[in-house]
C-alpha cells in the first residue's frame, strides 16, 4: 500500500535499455525498507514478471547465522530443484572461512540457465552483517562473472561504485496518511470501534498508573472496545470519521507511516 510509484521506479531502472544493475533504496529507521523488499521480492517472482523465478531473497536471512552467500545458494538451489542436503553432502558447506568458494559456486549456478534473470535483494545492506567492503567484496564478482541484477535496501545512499558499476538511490518516504490508514486497516485482526480512539475515562480517584495494570479500567476497557459500538463502515459519514480519527492517532504521528 502507497509503494506502488517506488516499485516500478525499481524495476524501470531494470528493464530499460541502458539498464542498472544495482538499485539502492534508502530510507530512515522504521520507514518500511524490509516490508518493501519483501513485497518487491514477491511481485517480480510471479510468473510474467520481470524477474520471473528468479529472485534470490528470503526474508528469514537476518535470523540465520550462515555466511550471505550460503543463504544466497540455499535459494538458487531451490529455484533450479536442487537439494540443500545433497549439495552439502557433496562437500559444499557453510564454511565462514571459505566465502570466495562459494560465491564462485554461486556464480556458476546462475550461469546454468543464461535465459533467466536473476535479482538479488539484501535488506540493511548497510547494516552490521555487511560491515565496511565486504558487500562490494561479495556482490563484486557476481556482479562481474554473471548477469545478475542487485537491489539494496539501506539507511543512508550507497555513494560508491561497485567494479565500476555506478548505485542508482531511490529515496522511501514514509506513507501518507491515507496509505497508513488503508494499510493499518488490512492489517488490524478485529473490527475497530470508535472507542479504539478515544481515551478511555477512568473512575473518579484512580491513579495514573491504573492504565499500566493488568486487569485495570484501560485494560478492561481495551478488551470490551468490540463491543462497544458499531464497527468501522456502517455509513460513509461514519467511515470518514473514522477515517479521520485514524490519521490523526498517535501511532501514524510517530511511526510516520
Amino acid at each position: 500500500v502507497g509503494r506502488e510509484l517506488v516499485l516500478f521506479q525499481v524495476l524501470r531502472c531494470f528493464e530499460q535499455r541502458s539498464a542498472r544493475r544495482v538499485v539502492c533504496v534508502h530510507g530512515g529507521t522504521g520507514i518500511g525498507k524490509t516490508a518493501f523488499a519483501s513485497f518487491l521480492a514477491r511481485f517480480a517472482h510471479t510468473p510474467g514478471r520481470l524477474f520471473h523465478d528468479g529472485v534470490l531473497y528470503d526474508a528469514a536471512w537476518p535470523r540465520r547465522q550462515e555466511p550471505m552467500p550460503w543463504l544466497w545458494l540455499e535459494v538458487a538451489w531451490q529455484i533450479l530443484g536442487q537439494s540443500v542436503f545433497e549439495m552439502e553432502r557433496n562437500g559444499t558447506q557453510p564454511d565462514c572461512k571459505r566465502k570466495e568458494e562459494l560465491i564462485s559456486r554461486l556464480c556458476a549456478e546462475l550461469q546454468r540457465d543464461r535465459s533467466k534473470r536473476w535479482l538479488l535483494i539484501i535488506d540493511d545492506a548497510d547494516g552490521r552483517r555487511l560491515p565496511g567492503a565486504m558487500l562490494e567484496q561479495l556482490v563484486g564478482p557476481l556482479l562481474e562473472r554473471t548477469g545478475v541484477s542487485v537491489l539494496l535496501t539501506a539507511k543512508e545512499e550507497y555513494h560508491r561504485d561497485i567494479r565500476g558499476l555506478k548505485v542508482c538511490n531511490l529515496p522511501l518516504r514514509p506513507l501518507d496518511g491515507l496509505s497508513s490508514t488503508k494499510l493499518f486497516l488490512q492489517r488490524v485482526r478485529r473490527p475497530l470501534c470508535r472507542e479504539d480512539f478515544e481515551a478511555p475515562s477512568l473512575p473518579e480517584g484512580a491513579s495514573a498508573s491504573m492504565e499500566s495494570t493488568p486487569g485495570s479500567v484501560t485494560s478492561a476497557h481495551s478488551q470490551s472496545s468490540a463491543s462497544l459500538g458499531a464497527s468501522v463502515g456502517c455509513t460513509a459519514e461514519e467511515r470518514k470519521a473514522h477515517m479521520m480519527a485514524l490519521l490523526q492517532h498517535p501511532l501514524f504521528q510517530v511511526l510516520g507511516g
